[in-house]
């Protein structure tokens, strides 16, 4: 078996590794130099080696360049797609180009992250491979990184707040090999002449490290052994995190805010704040487009827990804030996502931000009673609240935890036919089931002991005459509660699925 054969083979197992699975479809992002012009090739021979996968690529242009050459990597593009058989998408240049590291690689997250959306992919993959893990770990020593920093690049992480993910399954392959794979396939590739002033200090430590591997020739793979073995430490210690914090752990992601107990967060030992904002941020994907706060920043917010300011605040790069909220400590984004409204006609399933589906049964079928005694807390009508299981270490709870699902069940004809899920408004209100008055949905969320920042873009549900019938995961209106007198009932499931209904 040649090398090429032997390099697909061991591509294809890699991808499996990080989660990838059959007939998913992964946007590949190519640049059009070597490495990605391999990964595009490499994946869409993954079929061949028992993992199927429908790639389509992604190219985004930085605006670094000129037209002249911004084209010339089009074309390149285009060529592998049509090698490769897939589609393609382009993205780019920016409004506004700003020469820095940082930016392109917000800018290029942000478009990947856009483009697989748009193309329904599960993951976006990324053709960094052993001497970028080796450089990473090289740079980030001289930097003084911590252990985040000194695990390295991650095989697998979230992209998004929609439940995407970026792959990288070339980490453990020498980039030479890449090259001498794109010559045997006789594939065209461009290079970018720009990367190096992306970011100068790993452009001078690539050159060292090269210089290094002519005489070390094991080099690059020892430096990315010592990776290894720090990311499975890090990962050790972050499950331990995300196990003392995973009973009060709760996500709401429409209103880019993730809590937890205050006493749980005491819990934690004193340096264990980077922990603690990493399985935090991941409910909110606040790694989505790189490292997103420094150690003072850990350091400051376990502080913050530990003392008797009950609303202490530790402001976070990117608009982000660690806020003590009475008993709670709440990570959140400057601003809420923006999600609009989701409607259904009739029994079925729609997608949106949240994915609204309705079955209409007989009441005579339908046992309120067990439905009721199905419920996590409540009383007639309450929403079920799912529990959900641990994934990558950090906890899947729902509606008033991660994006999961709630179910109530109403009255179909009090309901009518048409119902939207959408943000709450100020103006909202509804008489909850249990009272005898109307109270706006705001301050009933208030009252529920919801501050502020969690009640940001709640969702609720709107019948037929665009009244409020249900505040999710809360209560149903007294109105549309199901009686002795209900005919039929609606059983309505919504599930968050992200801003974009990805």
């Amino acid at each position: 078996m040649d090398d090429a054969v032997t390099l697909e083979a061991e591509v294809a197992r890699a991808a499996a590794a990080t989660g990838l699975r059959p007939g998913d479809r992964v946007l590949v992002a190519v640049s059009g130099g070597a490495d990605s012009v391999a990964l595009a090739a490499l994946l869409t021979r993954a079929g061949a080696h028992g993992l199927p996968l429908t790639p389509v690529l992604g190219h985004v242009d930085h605006g670094w360049r000129g037209p002249d050459e911004a084209a010339a990597d089009r074309r390149v593009v285009e060529a592998l797609a049509r090698a490769c058989g897939a589609d393609v998408a382009f993205a780019g240049p920016p409004a506004d180009v700003r020469r820095t590291e940082d930016a392109a690689r917000r800018f290029r997250y942000a478009a990947l992250e856009r483009m697989a959306r748009e193309a329904r992919c599960v993951a976006v993959a990324t053709g960094h491979h052993r001497r970028d893990q080796a450089e990473t770990f090289l740079l980030r020593l001289r930097r003084g990184s911590g252990p985040a920093g000194l695990a390295g690049i991650p095989a697998r992480r979230p992209i998004g707040a929609t439940g995407l993910v970026v792959v990288r399954p070339l980490l453990d392959v020498d980039p030479a090999r890449l090259r001498a794979y794109v010559a045997a396939r006789g594939l065209a590739f461009h290079e970018d002449v720009t990367n190096a002033a992306l970011d100068r200090d790993r452009t001078a430590l690539r050159a060292r490290l090269v210089a290094a591997e002519a005489a070390d020739h094991a080099l690059a793979r020892d430096l990315a052994t010592a990776v290894a073995r720090f990311r499975a430490r890090l990962e050790r210690h972050e499950a331990s995190v995300a196990r003392t914090l995973a009973a009060s752990l709760r996500a709401h992601p429409w209103a880019g805010a993730v809590e937890v107990a205050l006493d749980d967060a005491r819990r934690l030992a004193p340096g264990d704040g980077a922990g603690l904002l990493r399985v935090l941020g991941r409910a909110v994907a606040a790694d989505a487009a790189g490292p997103w706060f420094e150690r003072v920043h850990a350091d400051l917010v376990m502080c913050a827990i530990a003392g008797d300011d009950a609303d202490a605040a530790v402001d976070l790069p990117h608009g982000r804030s660690v806020r003590r909220l009475g008993a709670r400590v709440v990570l959140s984004d400057a601003e809420a996502p923006a999600w609009g409204p989701v409607a259904l006609d009739g029994p079925g399933t729609t997608r949106g931000a949240f994915v609204v589906a309705r079955d209409d049964v007989a009441a005579t079928a339908f046992d309120l009673a067990a439905f009721v005694a199905g419920a996590t807390r409540g009383g007639p009508g309450l929403a079920v609240l799912r529990i959900g299981a641990a994934i990558d270490g950090v906890w899947d709870a729902h509606l008033d935890g991660a994006a999961g699902a709630a179910e109530a069940a109403l009255d179909a004809e009090a309901v009518g036919p048409r119902v939207v899920c959408r943000p709450v408004r100020t103006s909202d209100r509804f008489v909850p089931l249990g009272r005898d008055h109307a109270v706006g949905v705001e301050a009933f969320l208030a009252k529920q002991g919801w501050p502020a920042r969690l009640r940001r873009g709640h969702p609720v549900v709107e019948g037929a005459d665009g009244v409020v019938v249900w505040v999710v995961g809360h209560r149903v209106a007294a109105s549309a509660a199901v009686t002795p007198r209900t005919r039929t009932v609606a059983r309505l499931r919504v599930r968050w699925a992200g801003p974009a209904g990805a």
